[in-house]
């Protein structure tokens, strides 16, 4: 090779060093040039006084991971509702919100007004997201056809039963009685430890008033919060019925209804395992934390009876179920998160939901705040720092409740056992299903209002005639609702080929 050829190629190669590096360099200007772009999320939560530390630490890890930023809003149960309303009303920019089927920001009332975006056209594009959550999660949130917000995954399953103080269920057995609570399956099987309580128990109220009938050969269609029409699993034509229209014979037959309810509770007072007032009663939160109740009913659960020892006087409890874990249609709309139709960066808020199902360390960060100043960590389980300003504590209500860690008192593996129940669980033969109840609001809020001016007909001296009364009042609404409830249903199960 010539010197003039050696120094052609010298300068051939150090032109395209240079291009490579120009290029490179316009490769990486062009990345950190993207715009960081700020998420802006509204949620339930108590105020916390010392939240700016933390927030900057999830905002300095979304940036680092992400590339985001998040704005956290966060407005305490009382006033929700009303701060969400103002905002949806009013146009004002938000990225993401929590919403309720019935409680609070409720979901169908937010998407009949467009409040709300459809989410299956974007769902694709983060397989992260839909992998980590079952497939029935998503077709809970299902209305009109469409997905408009994503559920918080935590316990999907509906699974009652009892709850007995477990000094009382161990004193029984050591004299003897003929009574095991493991083989309760209905309500009247724990008759004998009422008894027992009664009888050797006066300081002690044999069973709080709250129970309820389940039957596990129902399915239900929600309507709202207080009311649900059903049909029978078994029944291929989903022939749906409201438990209050049945006659009484009926309702005692098959244990469900309003008259077989009160008829129960009625029972239940005039034999001595309810309080004496419960009519008049409106707040029993004293008597609970003192121990005063010897059995209760609620939601059987892995780590459930940690909870309701503690709302019981931290009273060891032996628990029950008597329903097996099943999926209904709206199940998962307790808890949801939706991202604002006029929002002007639904991608990045879908990733955002993202992260926060599926980062456990974000995750994390935002539910207890930072590790040393606002919890420790005993033996692997968060304890709370008092007086620190922050301990958001509400995993529940912003994603995947099961990527938050443990706290000390709750049971190793309850989470694994949760997810577990929730995916091999029963699931209703009506998923994807809801019932529109914009056709019957004046007929729901009247129904509504007769249960509440009649909720103790049990406890009157006439109580017959009082349910009679009840009866007449509510027999139109309660046709109304049944009637439309049975049409749409009939439409779906033939759009989607269940008939």
């Amino acid at each position: 090779m010539s010197k003039s050829q050696a120094r052609l190629c010298t300068l051939l190669a150090v032109a395209m060093t240079s291009a490579l590096g120009l290029a490179a360099c316009q490769k990486k200007e062009e990345v950190s040039a993207e715009p960081t772009v700020t998420v802006n999320w509204v949620t339930l939560g108590d105020d916390q006084p010392n939240s700016g530390p933390v927030y900057s630490k999830v905002n300095e890890l979304l940036k680092e991971k992400y590339n985001l930023q998040l704005k956290f809003e966060t407005y305490p149960a009382g006033t929700y509702d009303e701060k969400m309303n103002m905002k949806i009303n009013s146009g004002e920019d938000f990225d993401l919100c929590f919403t309720t089927q019935s409680w609070l920001n409720k979901y169908p009332v937010q998407v009949a007004k467009g409040a709300f975006l459809a989410l299956d056209d974007y769902l694709g594009n983060y397989p992260v997201l839909t992998k980590a959550l079952p497939d029935f999660l998503f077709e809970q949130a299902r209305l009109n056809g469409k997905i408009y917000a994503i559920p918080n995954y935590q316990i999907s399953y509906s699974s009652w039963g009892f709850f007995f103080r477990k000094d009382i269920v161990d004193e029984m057995k050591a004299k003897g009685l003929d009574w095991d609570y493991t083989k309760v399956k209905k309500h009247w099987d724990a008759e004998p430890f009422w008894k027992y309580v009664k009888e050797n128990h006066p300081e002690l109220i044999p069973a709080d008033g709250n129970f309820y009938n389940y039957d596990y050969d129902l399915g239900t269609v929600f309507i709202n919060a207080e009311q649900y029409t059903m049909f029978r699993k078994d029944d291929p034509q989903r022939k749906l019925f409201h438990s209050v229209l049945l006659d009484k014979a009926k309702q005692l037959e098959w244990e469900v209804g309003e008259y077989h309810s009160g008829i129960n509770k009625r029972k239940m007072w005039e034999n001595g395992y309810f309080r004496t007032d419960i009519a008049t009663v409106k707040d029993e939160s004293a008597d609970k934390a003192a121990g005063r109740f010897a059995s209760a009913m609620g939601v059987v659960k892995p780590g459930g009876l940690a909870e309701v020892e503690k709302q019981y006087g931290n009273v060891k409890m032996v628990q029950v179920p008597i329903q097996k874990p099943f999926v209904e249609a709206t199940g998962a709309r307790s808890a949801m998160t939706a991202v604002n139709a006029r929002s002007k960066h639904p991608e990045q808020a879908l990733k955002m939901l993202e992260i926060m199902n599926t980062d456990k360390e974000i995750f994390n960060l935002l539910n207890f705040g930072i590790e040393g100043q606002n919890y420790e960590l005993v033996n692997g389980k968060v304890k709370k720092l008092d007086n620190s300003g922050y301990f958001y504590n509400s995993a529940w209500s912003v994603g995947n409740q099961f990527n938050a860690l443990l706290q000390t008192g709750q049971e190793d593996g309850i989470w694994e056992q949760t997810d577990k129940l929730n995916r091999d669980a029963e699931i209703t033969p009506i998923l994807g299903y809801s019932f529109n109840t914009e056709p019957v609001t004046t007929e729901i809020a009247a129904a509504s209002s007769i249960r509440k001016e009649f909720a103790k007909w049990a406890y009157e001296s006439d109580y017959e005639a009082k349910y009679q009364q009840y009866y007449n009042k509510i027999k139109q609404p309660a046709e109304a609702i049944l009637a439309e409830a049975q049409k749409q249903l009939d439409q779906w199960s033939a759009a989607n080929g269940k008939k």
